[in-house]
């Protein structure tokens, strides 16, 4: 049965996904090309990077555009994430003259040792909401455990709305362009929240070639979308306590309508 569900502003029908998931290489190609322009997010990692000073962790740095971006600014950074694809992407990527700035690691989020204490583990564009709960708080335990005494961890989430507006059925979410190729690549979501794991979401890039053929490539992802009280607990259990909530790059405070929920946590 074909059902109709929104998450977090998406909406659209979900089916099963006909063609194979994409292969790790076309995984990061694309996502580099989605992020390659995205820099609202940087004043506000920027600001949290000026406050404690360096050495930075991403926790989940996929293809390096954040940490790239703040080593450029001066700060010594450690990208971590589990995805081979996407290290050798951010490693390729990254400017000359900003090597000796930065660290690559592949590992998770659970089960990591950094070699020296970090002032700022970031965990930016939803990474923290592929958790599970226990994930969730081993993630933030490990995080603690590489933190200087006066460290900092900031989180950036999916703000919980219980009632999100429905966008069109055949409307792209995005339009963008990959850089290698020159094809534009249309993304929409099929999600599904019927299941006791998270909402299950379908993300399909429809690579528009030049010769007029349309090739889908499907990611598959669960999210785990929480409420401000719900994330407080999760936070506690960890060992950590919340230093300020925001609801938007800009540091405006946490409001019905925000989409995005910024948290900086300290230790207790």
């Amino acid at each position: 049965m074909v059902s109709r569900i929104a998450y977090n502003g998406l909406v659209e029908i979900y089916r099963p996904p006909t063609r194979p998931i994409m292969d790790p290489a076309t995984r990061a190609r694309l996502y580099q090309a989605q992020y390659q322009s995205f820099e609202q997010d940087l004043p506000f990692w920027s600001a949290l990077a000026a406050e404690g000073g360096g050495p930075i962790l991403e926790m989940g740095c996929g293809t390096g555009r954040l940490v790239a971006a703040l080593a450029g600014m001066g700060y010594p950074m450690i990208g971590l994430d589990h995805d081979a694809a996407m290290l050798e992407r951010a490693e390729a990527a990254l400017a000359d003259d900003l090597h000796r700035k930065v660290t690559w690691i592949k590992g998770n989020l659970v089960t990591y040792q950094l070699n020296e204490p970090v002032q700022l583990a970031i965990g930016a564009l939803n990474t923290f909401a592929l958790l599970d709960d226990a994930d969730f708080c081993a993630a933030l335990r490990s995080a603690r455990s590489n933190l200087t005494a006066t460290g900092l961890i900031a989180l950036d989430l999916p703000a919980f709305d219980p009632d999100p507006a429905p966008i069109g059925d055949d409307d792209p979410l995005d339009v963008f362009t990959d850089p290698e190729t020159g094809a534009s690549i249309e993304l929409r979501a099929l999600v599904d929240d019927q299941t006791s794991r998270g909402v299950n979401v379908t993300w399909l890039y429809d690579e528009l070639l030049a010769d007029g053929r349309v090739i889908r490539h499907p990611w598959e992802q669960v999210y785990f979308q929480r409420t401000v009280d719900q994330l407080r607990q999760l936070i506690q259990q960890s060992g950590l306590s919340v230093r300020s909530i925001y609801g938007d790059y800009d540091f405006s405070p946490l409001l019905p309508e925000s989409g995005q929920l910024l948290m900086v946590l300290e230790h207790k």
